[in-house]
C-alpha cells in the first residue's frame, strides 16, 4: 500500500510540474508580440534550417556590397541631387501687366472686383481711380490701396488676390541681316553670336552664272555692319576672302548687317575696247585684268591715254594711265579700279584721217570699177582671129 501511495505522489508531482512549465511557457509565450522582436535584424532565438539560409544570403549580400566601395567612397556623406533651379523661390512675386486681381475689403461687398493691370502698369479701382500696380508686390499693393482707401472706410482691411498671373516673357532679340545674301531677313540672336555665324545662318554670298564663270553678286568692299547708328570698322572682304579671324567681331542685339550688292557699284569699260561692257566690282580690281576681261584693245586704241572717270562725293576725278608704263612698273598708284569707275579707252589721233582715207579708196576703187565696167559694155573687144 504504501508503495502504491508513493507512486501516486510521483505522478502528481510529475503532473505538477509540466502543469507549472506549461503555465510558464504560455506566459512567455504571450509577451513575446511581433512590436517586441528585436529591431536589429538579429533573432535570439535559435533559427531554423531555412533562417540560416536566409540569414546567410543577406549577410553576403551586405559584405558584397560593402566589399566593392572604394576606399575614397567611404566615410564620404551621401550626395544628395540638386534641387532643380527653377523650382527654387525667386522672392515675392512682383505683379506684372496682364495679372487679374481680385480686391475686397472686409464687411464691404460692394468693394469687391476683379481688375487687370493694363499696358500702362496701372490697374483702376473703386474710390481710388487709377493706381500704379505693376512691378509690386501684393504686400505694396494692398498697404498703398488701404492708405488710399482710408480716406473712406475706418481702418480698412483690404484683401488682394490673384486670379491670373501673366509670366512676362523673355525679351526675343534679334538681328537683322540684308543684301546679297541667299536668306536674308531677321535672325533671332543668340550669347556669343559672331558675325560668320550671322552669315552663315542667313545663307551664306548670294552667288551667280555669268560667261566669266560663277561668281558673287556681293560687293565685300562696300558692305558694313550698322550698331546704334553707327558703321563698325569690319572688313568684309579680309574675312570672307583672306580668313582674316580678326575681323570676325561678336555681334549684338539689333545690329544690322548689311551685305552689298556689286550691281550697285559697277566699273565700266567702254572704247576702243574688243567687247566694251560692265564688270560687277565684287573684289578688288585692277585696269589689266578689266581691260583683259573685254577683250583687250583694238587697232585703233589710243593705250598711252586711257582715261578713268571716278565720282566721290558729288566730285568727277579725272586720272589719264598710260597702259605701256603699267607694263613697264610704272604708275602703279593708278593701277587699282574702285566701284563705279569709268574707264575710257579712245582712239588714236590718226585713226580719224586713216579711216577717212580708207573710205576714199574705197569709194576711188568702186568708181574706177564702174568705169571699166562701162568701157567693156560699151567698147567689146571683138575676136578678129584667122578664117579658116
Amino acid at each position: 500500500m504504501e508503495n502504491t501511495s508513493s507512486r501516486e505522489n510521483i505522478v502528481v508531482g510529475k503532473r505538477m510540474h509540466m502543469a507549472i512549465a506549461l503555465a510558464l511557457a504560455v506566459t512567455f509565450a504571450g509577451c513575446r508580440t511581433p512590436e517586441s522582436e528585436p529591431t536589429n535584424g538579429k533573432n535570439l532565438s535559435p533559427p531554423t534550417e531555412n533562417q540560416e539560409g536566409q540569414d546567410f544570403q543577406l549577410l553576403s549580400s551586405t559584405d558584397t556590397a560593402q566589399t566593392t566601395e572604394s576606399p575614397e567612397q567611404r566615410g564620404k556623406p551621401e550626395a544628395k541631387a540638386a534641387p532643380n533651379e527653377k523650382m527654387k523661390p525667386q522672392g515675392p512675386y512682383r505683379l506684372n501687366v496682364g495679372d487679374v486681381l481680385e480686391i475686397s475689403v472686409l464687411d464691404e461687398p460692394s468693394m469687391t472686383r476683379e481688375v487687370t493691370i493694363i499696358p500702362d502698369g496701372t490697374l483702376a479701382y473703386l474710390l481710388v481711380g487709377e493706381i500704379p500696380a505693376a512691378g509690386k508686390t501684393i504686400s505694396e499693393l494692398r498697404d498703398n490701396l488701404t492708405k488710399a482707401l482710408s480716406e473712406f472706410f475706418v481702418s480698412p482691411y483690404v484683401s488682394v488676390l490673384t486670379k491670373e498671373i501673366n509670366l512676362p516673357q523673355e525679351e526675343v532679340k534679334n538681328v537683322k541681316i540684308l543684301g546679297a545674301l541667299k536668306n536674308p531677313g531677321i535672325y533671332t540672336w543668340h550669347e556669343g553670336d559672331r558675325l560668320l555665324d550671322a552669315l552663315t545662318v542667313a545663307g551664306g554670298l548670294l552667288y551667280t552664272q555669268t560667261e566669266l564663270g560663277t561668281r558673287t553678286t556681293a560687293n565685300l568692299k562696300a558692305s558694313y555692319i550698322s550698331r546704334d547708328g553707327k558703321s563698325l570698322d569690319v572688313d568684309f572682304y579680309n574675312l570672307i576672302q583672306l580668313g582674316d579671324m580678326t575681323q570676325n567681331v561678336p555681334i549684338q542685339p539689333n545690329d544690322f548687317i548689311y551685305i552689298a550688292s556689286a550691281e550697285e557699284s559697277n566699273v565700266i569699260v567702254m572704247g576702243e575696247v574688243e567687247k566694251p561692257r560692265i564688270i560687277p566690282y565684287t573684289r578688288n580690281l585692277n585696269l589689266i585684268e578689266a581691260l583683259s576681261i573685254c577683250g583687250g584693245f583694238t587697232r585703233e586704241a589710243f593705250r598711252s591715254r586711257i582715261v578713268i572717270l571716278r565720282t566721290k562725293k558729288d566730285r568727277t576725278k579725272y586720272v589719264e594711265v598710260d597702259v605701256d608704263d603699267l607694263l613697264r612698273g610704272k604708275d602703279i598708284a593708278n593701277l587699282t579700279l574702285k566701284g563705279g569707275d569709268i574707264v575710257f579707252v579712245p582712239e588714236q589721233p590718226l585713226s580719224t584721217y586713216s579711216r577717212y582715207a580708207g573710205f576714199l579708196s574705197e569709194i576711188a576703187q568702186l568708181v574706177l570699177d564702174a568705169y571699166s565696167v562701162r568701157e567693156a559694155v560699151m567698147f567689146p573687144k571683138l575676136d578678129r582671129g584667122k578664117q579658116p
